[in-house]
């Protein structure tokens, strides 16, 4: 049978213990300096529940307050159950807690009445209705400093994660819960980082495969057109479209970057039109109209060329030329300013189900045909939430695509974007 018998190798194997279990080190320290204090006292002898108790009484003769002596109960049950010391613990002392002050101290009714009216009668009206609120509730002046935690837990429900407690608290236990809520809240705070930022790679993850998904839906439509060209063993113009291609192909992947400079937009949506003009031999009449001042607004990379580029596949109608327009200005807003984008074309118009999916809610599912919509409308989504606007609508002849959001500079974020990152800092 195993000795009871404390000694510094089992308080060793304690400490390593309650390492193991990630304790603070103030509650290691607790732990260790209670479980020494008994150790001395049992000077080697067999640990039993008799010397427990007589350990307890020793506590209440040397004047220790009960709830210390319950703490130092703790420590020894703890003790007790990492060795597998059974049937050692003894009940802890029922505690009649004195708080804050004794009664003794506590104003009569008459001495209340006389420092009312003495307030009163000196003209501090705001002192006299402040004392007659504590006491209509029953809070003692001593409590009044606590009713800060429920302010505090106010603020933590609105999201501010920087509220600490005081720890430098007079009563031990006190001190010890402010410990631990400060640690809880730092733990807290770091997840909340943490996921966080998970959210935004998550984000900058579906932006990625977007926008390379729109890459095969244009690839696709060249290499068609390169075939026929091949076929009719036209290789000059091939090697020319080759090299159209190739400054096209170098824009989409400039430095997986998804937000340009608004006049690098329209600049490749240009390239585009003369590559689409060259290497269908389509006639397409094509009509730019930008309002000053917007060259450098940044955009989300291909959200104007992908509705070209759409109208080139869709709105074309034999015996009829191809006319698309393009109109980019400024909308004056509180937030700054909006950005409205309008593409029209002459084109049959969309049927009446495509209009109802493109109004309504933004799906991620992924369909088979108008691909670049699809995708352009989810990276909207995704960049700006609720804080942008898109609309399509069939002309006679023709379709109108439109789209509206935040106005940004070079360096500067979202509005959604700053609220996010102020609630997640605690601000």
């Amino acid at each position: 049978m195993e000795t009871t018998i404390l000694t510094e190798q089992k308080v060793l194997l304690f400490r390593r213990h309650l390492q193991e279990e990630e304790r603070s080190p103030a509650t290691i320290e607790k732990y260790l300096r209670e479980v020494r204090q008994f150790s001395r006292w049992m000077a080697h002898a067999p640990v039993t529940k008799e010397a427990v108790l007589q350990w307890k009484e020793h506590l209440i003769r040397q004047g220790y307050q009960p709830s210390t002596i319950n703490g130092k109960l703790t420590s020894l049950d703890q003790l007790f159950r990492v060795l597998g010391w059974k049937g050692l613990g003894v009940k802890h002392l029922r505690l009649q807690r004195k708080m804050f002050r004794d009664s003794v101290r506590e104003l009569s009714r008459a001495e209340y009445t006389r420092l009312i009216r003495a307030a009163q009668e000196s003209g501090q009206e705001k002192t006299a209705l402040l004392m007659e609120s504590i006491c209509a509730t029953g809070i003692r002046v001593s409590e009044v400093r606590y009713l800060t935690v429920e302010a505090a837990l106010q603020k933590i429900r609105r999201g501010q994660m920087d509220v600490r407690f005081q720890e430098d608290q007079k009563v031990e236990e006190l001190q010890h819960l402010s410990t631990s809520f400060n640690q809880m809240m730092d733990h807290v705070k770091q997840m909340k980082i943490a996921a966080y930022e998970k959210e935004l790679q998550y984000r900058y993850a579906q932006l990625q495969y977007l926008q390379l998904q729109i890459s095969p839906h244009f690839f696709l439509n060249i290499l068609k057109s390169l075939y026929g060209m091949a076929q009719g063993r036209n290789y000059e113009k091939i090697q020319t479209a080759i090299l159209m291609i190739s400054d096209h192909v170098r824009y989409i992947f400039h430095d997986n970057q998804d937000m340009v400079p608004l006049q690098t937009e329209l600049h490749h949506v240009e390239n585009y039109m003369q590559m689409q003009r060259y290497i269908t031999s389509q006639s397409i009449a094509f009509h730019m109209e930008v309002e000053p001042g917007l060259e450098e607004a940044q955009v989300p990379a291909l959200c104007l060329q992908t509705f070209v580029e759409n109208s080139c596949k869709y709105a074309t109608v034999p015996g009829r030329g191809l006319e698309i327009s393009l109109e980019v200005r400024q909308l004056p807003s509180e937030e700054g300013g909006r950005l409205d984008a309008v593409i029209q074309d002459n084109g049959p118009g969309l049927s009446q189900e495509l209009l109802r999916e493109f109004n309504g809610q933004v799906s991620f599912q992924y369909r088979e045909d108008h691909i670049g919509v699809s995708n352009i409308r989810q990276r909207l989504q995704l960049l700006y939430g609720g804080d942008c606007g898109f609309a399509c609508r069939n002309l006679a002849p023709g379709t109108e695509f439109e789209l509206i959001f935040p106005l940004q500079r070079k360096g500067l974020t979202t509005s959604k974007e700053a609220e996010k990152h102020e609630s997640f800092s605690g601000g």
